[in-house]
């Protein structure tokens, strides 16, 4: 990790709130700097460790998939089954150095294969240790090209596809998750596959997506759209929402040329309208907070993040607390 992103970042420094509130961090990544993916180069077990043990009570964590490990050669299908046992060999070693529980891994496949797609998820669940729970294919796609996506496989419309309803069709039929990385804009598309595929388990990552880079810094669609969309989403029983992904510059957070990060009352304050909307429609049984590290660590410590969580969930009933932060993520992705 960066040693100027260090000292940036602890210039804002808080005690932790409700330092016993149980945490299921229901998306994070792992970067060990063999490939420039993630500013900063290096976010292992330790740096992870780190995170999770500075003061919040995080027991257990999904890893989710960021093209980490994947094999160099052989088939291209399954090339990204070597995420899973990268992820698998990472779980191992937290419970050496006692760091919080890996407790599922969501990793890729391609869902352009359609029912072709059942091999490579039976490769994953036998490197996968007990912990492959699903997989994630990025759609996140806008045309200006001023909006960069974050890791995209396919072109913008491919959940609208025959091939991506076989494939989800096939990862219902396994018992498995699907992580869905789109735009606000893209909603409706995991609102019809959801519908067409009604026995399966969607979760859409980042809070939906809400742009906020390019053309959509100051355009007052965006929120209703969202919220119009988001809400078609939520119609759909087999669907989740993570709560969170919210300090990428892409969701527009970038204070990383300002003389300090936000504090977590300036983040509560930001974020509370638009997360308190998201759990008001969805129910706090179908959300899940993520810290979405270390991508948003670019404008946020850890333990200041998940203040600004708790602080938005402050006035919230202690069950619905309880879901959110810990029990609906264990759930989904069936962490004991």
């Amino acid at each position: 990790m960066s040693s100027s992103r260090d000292a940036w970042l602890g210039l804002v420094f808080e005690e932790v709130l409700l330092p016993d509130l149980s945490i299921c961090d229901a998306h994070h990544h792992l970067w060990d700097g063999s490939a420039d993916l993630y500013p900063g180069g290096v976010y292992m077990g330790p740096e992870l460790t780190a995170d999770a043990q500075a003061g919040h009570n995080v027991v257990s964590t999904v890893f989710v998939d960021c093209m980490s490990g994947y094999l160099n050669g052989g088939p291209e299908e399954l090339r990204p089954t070597g995420e899973s046992a990268f992820a698998v060999t990472v779980a191992k070693k937290q419970i050496d150095i006692g760091g919080p529980k890996l407790g599922a891994i969501v990793s890729h496949a391609d869902v352009t294969l359609g029912a072709a797609i059942r091999p490579v998820l039976e490769r994953h669940v036998d490197v996968g240790d007990g912990l492959f729970r699903g997989i994630r294919y990025a759609t996140a796609w806008d045309p200006h090209p001023d909006v960069r996506g974050n890791h995209i496989n396919a072109p913008g419309d491919t959940l609208d596809t025959n091939a991506f309803h076989e494939a989800l069709a096939v990862l219902a039929s396994m018992a498995l998750t699907f992580d869905a990385w789109v735009y606000h804009h893209q909603l409706p598309q995991v609102a019809r596959a959801a519908a067409q595929v009604p026995d399966s388990k969607i979760v859409v990552d980042h809070l939906g997506g809400p742009l906020r880079m390019g053309p959509y810094v100051n355009d007052p669609s965006v929120r209703p759209l969202w919220r119009e969309n988001l809400s078609m989403v939520a119609a759909q029983p087999n669907t989740y929402l993570k709560l969170g992904g919210i300090a990428m510059p892409t969701m527009g957070a970038d204070w990383r040329g300002g003389p300090r990060p936000a504090t977590s009352a300036e983040l509560a304050e930001r974020w509370a309208e638009d997360i308190e909307f998201a759990v008001h429609v969805f129910g706090a049984d179908r959300c899940l907070f993520e810290s979405n590290f270390p991508v948003d660590r670019q404008n946020v410590s850890y333990v200041v993040l998940w203040n600004a969580f708790k602080r938005i969930a402050a006035d919230w009933s202690a069950e619905d607390r309880r879901l959110a932060f810990h029990d609906t993520a264990a759930a989904v992705y069936s962490i004991e």
